[in-house]
């Protein structure tokens, strides 16, 4: 995998015509996704269960589509 953007963004779309715009979308996503599990999830110091009650973690829990399957995830940006 190329670790220039330009260069994966090049190879997305030679294997799948117009899916550099979704993988942005895809990395915008994983990103926000790795700043909350990390941020309000795995960085508590998990004394207790009722650390994770909490109406806002909660909800960005559910936009980050825990209970989804990754396959599911990915098919929803890309085809191959």
């Amino acid at each position: 995998m190329p670790a220039a953007i330009s260069e994966l963004e090049a190879l997305f779309e030679n294997i799948e015509p117009g899916s550099s715009k979704a993988l942005k979308e895809f990395l915008e996503q994983a990103a926000y996704k790795y700043r909350v599990g990390m941020g309000e999830y795995v960085f508590k110091p998990s004394h207790s269960v009722t650390e994770y009650i909490d109406f806002n973690l909660i909800k960005k829990g559910f936009s980050m589509h825990l209970l989804s399957s990754m396959s599911k995830h990915v098919r929803k940006y890309f085809k191959d």
